[in-house]
């Protein structure tokens, strides 16, 4: 018998945690590198569940360009992928858009 939704539910989030514990830690020692396999990561993460066709646009535009990282332009979406949750980084993110 498979998995419950509830229970696939709690293993996503005990993988995202995990995850979120990661990208912490490395960035403590400015291990900075983890965030750009994160773009990688919630590309495909973020295709898969919605169907959309994201790019990451540091890699066609140009290394960290201003305000967002992925975008799928023939619906015209765009994802900033960041571990900054500050107040100041979002409005940063939101003027150069």
């Amino acid at each position: 018998m498979g998995l419950s939704q509830t229970d696939l539910v709690n293993e996503a989030e005990a993988h995202l945690t995990s995850l979120a514990a990661h990208v912490e830690a490395q960035v403590a020692i400015n291990h900075q590198d983890v965030l750009i396999g994160m773009e990688s990561f919630f590309r495909e993460l973020l295709n898969k569940v919605f169907g959309w066709s994201l790019k990451n646009d540091n890699l066609t535009v140009g290394r960290q360009q201003d305000s967002f990282d992925l975008s799928d332009r023939s619906i015209r979406l765009a994802v900033q992928v960041t571990n900054t949750t500050d107040a100041d980084k979002i409005r940063r993110t939101l003027q150069t858009f």
